[in-house]
């Protein structure tokens, strides 16, 4: 499938990327070719796209192991850290 999105030499966070919309954007991302980090508190779904999107992406993707939920400390966290903040965090 051809992505008409290009976000070459971005990078960004995802959260809940093991499933859902979270999976569906990560997938997007890295056909668009983005470095991304991915996070998700279900360490097997997280090491399953980890390894799905290995080879799509820019770089291989970086699992972060966390439960986000906390919602304030979530978004202060991400948004030190990374440029582009993507997921069900905002939800």
């Amino acid at each position: 499938m051809n992505c008409k999105y290009d976000f070459k030499g971005q990078y960004g966070i995802v959260t809940g990327a093991a499933s859902g919309i979270g999976k569906a954007i990560a997938s997007l991302l890295a056909r668009a070719g983005a470095g991304l980090a991915l996070a998700d508190r279900d360490k097997t779904g997280l090491e399953a796209i980890c390894a799905e999107l290995t080879g799509a992406a820019a770089t291989e993707p970086l699992a972060i192991l966390a439960d986000v939920s906390g919602r304030k400390t979530s978004i202060e966290w991400s948004l030190r850290r990374w440029p582009v903040l993507i997921g069900s965090i905002f939800w």
